[in-house]
């Protein structure tokens, strides 16, 4: 996989949206933090964050503060399939192709033409999008990039920007609306045969990042891309 031979790049952004740190925040629940997942689903979302002015843009598709969509649909196993997802997970074939294993309670949605995966009760975040062709390093360098210039991170801390084993990964923390600490990983995967025109995507809040690492594995593993 992409983790077990990285070579991490040393370059940064060429401009971030506020001043890169690595430090977490104080360990305290994040404003709307807890079960009902990394916004408060009471507070009016148009109100601007502490301190006034605009709220940035996600940096990403299917970042988003609840969830929307329906229930995922679940289909069969590929044909002659190994994996076996963990009890209460459901295969789910999508439209463009691939075949992925999440929670049956999690939503499903599009941004465009990005696949979105959610569960409505932590915000936990799983998304597909179609790449292409181009280098797996220069696609998340350019991810970054536009992010960046578009103000879309502020706060931004790079845990990694990495390539190995076929493929690449982009980590990074950022500050949301709300006093709310993002974690998220951006990974163009080596295997299995295929992978590597899709870009997955992981999303949750800072502080769930650890507990959530399971659900990733699992998610990340049962990844189909189209025969």
């Amino acid at each position: 996989g992409v983790g077990a031979a990285l070579a991490v790049t040393d370059d940064e952004p060429a401009d971030t949206a506020g001043p890169s740190t690595s430090t977490p925040p104080p360990d305290r629940p994040p404003d709307g933090g807890g079960p009902g997942g990394p916004f408060d689903r009471d507070r009016d979302r148009r109100v601007p964050p502490r301190g006034g002015g605009a709220v940035p843009p996600p940096p990403f598709p299917c970042v988003r503060p609840d969830a929307v969509g329906a229930p995922v649909p679940a289909a069969s196993a590929p044909r002659g399939e190994r994996f076996r997802p963990p009890p209460g997970w459901v295969w789910h074939a999508d439209t463009s192709g691939f075949r992925v294993s999440v929670p049956a309670t999690w939503h499903y949605s599009r941004d465009g033409a990005v696949a979105c995966f959610q569960d409505p009760a932590t915000g936990r975040t799983f998304s597909v999008a179609e790449g292409g062709a181009t280098d797996p390093l220069a696609r998340l360098k350019a991810l970054r990039d536009a992010a960046a210039r578009a103000g879309a991170l502020p706060g931004y801390d790079e845990v990694r920007l990495a390539a190995g084993g076929g493929g690449a990964e982009w980590e990074s923390r950022w500050s949301a609306p709300h006093d709310v600490r993002l974690h998220a990983r951006q990974q163009v995967a080596g295997t299995p045969v295929g992978s590597a025109r899709w870009t997955l995507g992981w999303i949750t809040d800072d502080r769930d990042w650890a507990a959530a690492a399971a659900d990733w594995t699992t998610v990340r593993t049962s990844f189909r891309p189209p025969p």
